[in-house]
């Protein structure tokens, strides 16, 4: 979408706008309340450090990083999900790296230790939820992700008090874009679709089954350039970070 094609998006929604009523907000969690690719990052190279450390030897940091990005959306796990995912990632990672020093499971968990401590919320998001909330407004989580990162990331950060109904599709048995993941959020929230909308930043998850409910949908693009495969993906509004709800509602 460039620039003329957006603003003319935006503008045909701010008159759309004028006449909603929305009571529920969803979010996305990794790249849209926390920053979780910094997170990943961050732990790539405190594997690394701990690989050199103990086998006394050099690793170009960024030769790995390159690595783990071209490899992440090809990794499909055959049970569906996210921590299988993970377990095939960290095995990548250990053959790509040769790494002779360390077990299978204590990778995993240096792994996940360093991935939860190094991921932060964005700036804005903590004063945007605040806010929401004291606005009454309902707030919900709908993510794909393991049940270990989505837990302790949400702790970590402080994310709790803010949402009455956290989803993580590991322990729901259900992943977005299955439009039932959100169907069972508009159930625990008595909620219905067209009071609600559904922000994320992934246009291939966060859009199409919540669409096909009838939930709005925002994509926060945080200056990204943001690709659509099909009519399905294109989201009923885009903004730069959450502060842009505010211009919504």
């Amino acid at each position: 979408m460039d620039r003329s094609e957006h603003n003319t998006f935006q503008a045909e929604k701010r008159k759309e706008r004028r006449k909603l009523k929305f009571k529920v907000f969803l979010f996305d969690l990794g790249g849209t309340l926390v920053n979780s690719r910094e997170g990943v990052e961050k732990a790539i190279k405190f594997v690394i450090d701990e690989v050199c450390r103990r086998e006394r030897r050099e690793i170009d940091y960024q030769e790995v990083i390159d690595f783990w990005w071209s490899i992440w959306n090809k990794i499909r796990p055959l049970g569906g999900k996210v921590i299988e995912k993970i377990y095939k990632m960290i095995a990548e990672l250990r053959d790509f790296i040769g790494i002779k020093s360390i077990s299978d499971k204590e990778l995993i968990d240096l792994f996940y230790q360093a991935e939860i401590a190094n991921t932060n919320p964005f700036p804005e998001v903590i004063d945007v939820l605040r806010k929401l909330k004291s606005l009454n407004f309902k707030l919900g989580i709908v993510s794909n992700c393991s049940i270990r990162w989505g837990t302790g990331i949400i702790k970590k950060c402080g994310l709790e008090g803010f949402f009455e109904v956290i989803l993580i599709s590991d322990r729901e048995g259900i992943s977005k874009p299955d439009p039932a993941i959100f169907q069972r959020a508009l159930d625990l929230l008595n909620a219905e679709s067209r009071e609600t909308m559904m922000i994320g930043d992934d246009p291939k998850y966060d859009v199409p089954g919540a669409k096909s409910l009838g939930i709005y949908t925002c994509l926060v693009s945080r200056g990204k350039f943001l690709k659509f495969r099909s009519k399905k993906e294109v989201p009923d509004f885009i903004i730069h970070d959450l502060r842009g709800i505010f211009s919504i509602i």
